[in-house]
């Protein structure tokens, strides 16, 4: 893989990343009085950073 598509596909997980985490979370309508549910789960495996998840650097990255 050569070092634009590396880019472009890198700036795609941050742009999509960075969307999960700036979502609002709305409580849902129906509740049963004393406890809140909200329509997206708190955390999920999504939410961690990407540094954790793979290796950004092009130079090191086992795909490339």
């Amino acid at each position: 893989m050569n070092k634009t598509v590396f880019a472009k596909q890198l700036k795609l997980l941050q742009r999509t990343h960075g969307a999960l985490i700036r979502r609002k979370n709305r409580a849902q309508k129906h509740g049963n009085g004393i406890f809140d549910r909200y329509l997206n789960p708190v955390l999920t495996a999504e939410h961690t950073p990407l540094t954790w998840r793979y290796d950004l650097n092009h130079a090191t990255n086992p795909i490339s």
